[in-house]
């Protein structure tokens, strides 16, 4: 193959295979090349000469059933890599200038390979800016769920995450977004049940690194960068958490958003609207979001939101115009009627009958639901 090349060849999985491969800038003398493989699970999976372990990136769009369109692109050390026309991942190196094309097939494996096709061209990466999801319509293919001992649907609009007692059980349901320095993510959430201990929240991801922004129901909040234990602080009176149980159950949501500053690069963490957090700029790329939760919890997730403001024709501040929140603590019932004030108060709560009710929350809104 020459320096600058786009190399696309369809494949599709065997019976009992999980992965197939292929090989570009092929060394026969050294029997080195780069090498991408897809996987059910799915994901691409990157090995660069020299590497110990492969560079692992989600990607939504392989099928497990129908031949995929894998394609790599090459400019210079540049390479840009797409699974049925989506784009996937970049990475960089120079160590192999040119040479052939290979076939990747693992042990023990069958791997069907179909039109094979190599131009002097090159394909840019399409990068996203921004993902939106209210989930109304399933489980979009945006996702991967990396789940353990839970289990993960769609209903009546909501994500719904539930996960086991199991201290290994745990959830990331991760989206591809080049986030750069300049951007927003922003989810609501409710925990319905399970223990008020364990915590959910946002996730960024990337090479091979990760940063964590979470709450927990007893309104606590934490962050982590890498690995490591959480040191949560709080709790703080602006998180909404654990429902709340009389004789009828309350809901509530919780709004949970990430921001970073293009000026100083600082990452904020808020919860329905109030700082509650700030961590330094991240020394690694950017390029999955998504949400994450520990055992024995069960979520609802609605109204996903991330974007990238740099890539974005959509600016993050409007100078001169101050907004200042709605403040409320009225409750409705259904078709609107203010029911009665503060919703805190134990006595109201429990004379409420058996129904659906909505608050206007303080910097959010919130769910009330007879259970």
């Amino acid at each position: 193959a020459p320096e600058t090349f786009t190399f696309s060849v369809s494949m599709k999985f065997g019976a009992g295979t999980d992965y197939a491969g292929l090989g570009v800038c092929f060394q026969t003398a050294t029997n080195k090349s780069y090498s991408i493989f897809i996987t059910k699970n799915p994901y691409v999976v990157i090995f660069i000469p020299g590497e110990e372990n492969g560079r692992v990136t989600p990607a939504p769009s392989v099928s497990t059933t129908n031949a995929n369109v894998v394609t790599v692109s090459k400019k210079g050390s540049e390479f840009n890599v797409f699974v049925n026309n989506e784009y996937v991942t970049s990475f960089t190196d120079a160590q192999l200038p040119s040479g052939g094309i290979a076939l990747n097939v693992r042990p023990k494996s069958t791997v069907v390979y179909d039109n094979v096709v190599l131009e002097d061209t090159f394909r840019p990466a399409a990068v996203k800016s921004k993902i939106t999801d209210d989930f109304e319509d399933g489980i979009q293919n945006r996702w991967v769920i990396e789940s353990n001992d839970a289990n993960v649907t769609e209903a009546n609009g909501k994500l719904n995450i539930t996960t086991s007692l199991d201290s290994k059980a745990q959830v990331f349901a991760i989206a591809n977004l080049f986030l750069g320095d300049s951007f927003k993510v922003r989810t609501e959430v409710s925990m319905v049940g399970g223990d008020s201990n364990t915590i959910y929240g946002l996730t960024i991801r990337g090479e091979d690194q990760l940063a964590l922004f979470v709450i927990n129901g007893e309104c606590r909040y934490g962050t982590l960068v890498g690995s490591g234990n959480f040191t949560m602080g709080g709790p703080s009176s602006d998180i909404m958490g654990k429902p709340f149980k009389s004789t009828t159950t309350y809901f509530y949501v919780d709004t949970m958003e990430i921001t970073q500053s293009k000026s100083t690069g600082k990452i904020t963490f808020s919860v329905n609207g109030v700082k509650l957090a700030e961590i330094p700029k991240m020394n690694f790329s950017i390029t999955e979001v998504g949400i994450y939760c520990q055992n024995n919890i069960q979520l609802q997730i609605d109204n996903f939101y991330a974007e990238n403001y740099a890539l974005s024709s959509i600016k993050p501040v409007v100078r001169g115009k101050v907004i200042t929140p709605f403040v409320s603590s009225n409750v409705y019932d259904v078709l609107g009627r203010l029911v009665t004030g503060n919703i805190k108060n134990q006595n109201i709560k429990n004379n409420l009958s058996n129904g659906v009710y909505f608050m206007q929350g303080q910097r959010g809104r919130v769910v009330l639901t007879n259970r």
